[in-house]
């Protein structure tokens, strides 16, 4: 009742980041996977996935004047080798009980994984990480449907050191995590820097920090406002409340001070097989150093979760 998979993937992307500047990164999957097909076990897939990541960035030097002492910035190198298993529950269906991943109304979606990453074969550092995620959907009245999901990831880093690799911490706060702030700026640190020539002036700038723990809880309420007569899509608009929070140890974790909360409307949201179009608008409700109070604009295209 069951199949055997086996899949490979690679990828190249180049980022403007924020934190990391120039971001290049090469890497690579391979999984094999049983999928379950029948009675129970349908829409189960448990997978042992192997991941390499060769990560680029270039980072500001820090040391006394000397020769070359135009050159500001050096290229790191950051490469994570892990393997670990995964196994996903899909039960996620149409309002007409038809299997339908991309626009569900009715159904669950479980997802639970781990990845150890080692430094003595093709990796540069060593850490665990832990992962679990569900969403849950619900439809009513025809036009109505409630979503909701949370996602935490954990991470712990080994060989003595307290923090996960920069380029491997966890970020939130954007388009598909809380919106309502900006991109990965949900946990931030700020920069000094004197700006040369001039002495006695400084520069701040407020970037994203990232952690080794990130927790991020979603709540949709959508109705379908308008029946699209051409192309027989439905448009839709939509309430929801975002929270995230990350942080580097769960010792001391206060709900109050580290929780972060956004708000917003989907001023429209086109309903297409492939995924929602949503056009969304969102405030921060507890701002902090480096948020608009004032919120801002995020556009989708796909699941949010």
């Amino acid at each position: 009742g069951a199949q055997l998979n086996f899949g490979a993937t690679g990828s190249y992307t180049e980022d403007d980041t924020d934190r990391f500047g120039e971001l290049s990164t090469v890497g690579g999957s391979t999984a094999l996977t049983k999928v379950g097909r029948y009675g129970l076990f349908k829409g189960w897939q448990l997978s042992l996935r192997y991941n390499y990541r060769r990560r680029n960035r270039d980072v500001f030097l820090v040391r006394p004047s000397g020769n070359s002492n135009d050159i500001q910035q050096t290229k790191v190198t950051t490469i994570s080798s892990a393997v670990g298993p995964q196994l996903v529950i899909d039960k996620r269906t149409d309002r007409d009980g038809n299997r339908n991943p991309l626009t569900p109304g009715n159904g669950f979606r479980l997802e639970v994984k781990s990845l150890f990453a080692e430094d003595y074969i093709l990796g540069t550092d060593r850490f665990v990480k832990i992962g679990f995620s569900g969403q849950k959907y619900w439809s009513a009245f025809n036009r109505l449907t409630i979503s909701t999901g949370l996602r935490y990831d954990h991470g712990i880093p080994l060989g003595g050191v307290s923090l996960l690799p920069e380029v491997e911490r966890f970020f939130a706060g954007g388009d598909t995590t809380v919106r309502g702030y900006e991109e990965d700026h949900l946990a931030v640190e700020q920069i000094e820097n004197s700006l040369a020539p001039f002495g006695g002036v400084t520069q701040f700038r407020v970037v994203p920090a990232g952690g080794n723990i990130r927790l991020i809880h979603n709540m949709d309420l959508q109705i379908e406002v308008w029946d699209d007569p051409w192309f027989d899509f439905p448009i839709a608009s939509a309430l929801f409340l975002d929270t995230g929070a990350i942080v580097n140890s769960l010792l001391g974790f206060d709900p109050v001070d580290d929780l972060s909360y956004g708000a917003g409307v989907a001023l429209l949201r086109w309903v297409l097989p492939l995924g929602s179009l949503s056009i969304e608008y969102a405030v921060p409700l507890r701002p902090k150093l480096g948020d608009n109070p004032r919120g801002r604009l995020h556009v989708n295209l796909g699941v949010l979760f």
